[in-house]
């Protein structure tokens, strides 16, 4: 009777535990999702193809008008917000390389060479968008390795 019990109480506890780690995944799936929507949106691209464009035609950040600006600051800053969770591995760290990494580092790159990095570090006395800057070096480092 005990031994019967003990293999109840072991298979109560492999089920919960699988239900709970198909919730983790499904939850880590989901919230990548819910970023790749909000990469999606019209602002964002419309800020992404901006940092692009001033970096392509050698034109420095601080020559855009105040909304470009925003919008360019946004999108940086969502990509960064990407950075931290993968970072934290809050979201599945191969699927967010292989989706968003090859623009998070042309949007480094680009940010560099307009100059928005070097103004928005001096302005904050320190380095902004640590997690971009993480994300995107992960993601050139992959690129390195499959050329």
């Amino acid at each position: 009777m005990e031994t019967a019990a003990l293999i109840v109480a072991i298979v109560a506890l492999a089920v919960s535990l699988s239900a709970f780690v198909f919730e983790l995944i499904s939850r880590r799936r989901q919230l990548l999702l819910t970023i790749y929507d909000k990469l999606l949106e019209t602002e964002q691209q419309r800020g992404r193809r901006l940092v692009y464009e001033l970096a392509e035609s050698g034109t420095s950040y601080e020559s855009l008008d105040e909304s470009s600006r925003d919008c360019v600051n946004h999108a940086l800053s969502t990509l960064n917000v990407l950075g931290f969770l993968y970072e934290r591995r809050y979201v599945p760290r191969h699927d967010s390389l292989l989706l968003w990494g090859p623009a998070a580092s042309r949007a480094r790159r680009s940010a560099q060479i307009c100059g928005f990095l070097d103004y928005w570090d001096k302005k904050s006395e320190g380095p902004v968008a640590p997690y971009l800057r993480k994300f995107a070096a992960a993601a050139e480092s992959i690129d390195n390795r499959s050329s």
